[in-house]
């Protein structure tokens, strides 16, 4: 799981374009990636991370890479609404 956290943080670490030497990212740094929970993917479970940036609240996906403020979400919220993003419109129709 460290890699894991390291891969999201390199991620991150440009994302947010963060003061500090790439060489100094790590599983802990620059943020303190807290596993939230998981969201099923094709039968597999992909690990959701926490993390505070700038004072606020994010979740951090591994699959694909991607981030996203939590604005008071629950992962069993992140789970439906990546659900929802599944469905295509002719499914609905």
């Amino acid at each position: 799981m460290d890699v894991l956290r390291r891969e999201l943080n390199h991620y991150l670490f440009h994302e947010f374009g963060v003061d500090m030497a790439e060489e100094e990212v790590a599983a802990d740094r620059p943020f303190k990636l807290e596993l939230a929970g998981d969201l099923t993917s094709e039968g597999t479970a992909e690990p959701v991370f926490k993390f505070v940036a700038d004072e606020e609240e994010y979740y951090a996906l591994a699959n694909p890479m991607n981030f996203l403020p939590t604005v008071g979400m629950s992962v069993d919220d992140l789970r439906l609404q990546e659900t929802g993003r599944g469905w295509s419109v002719g499914a609905i129709l």
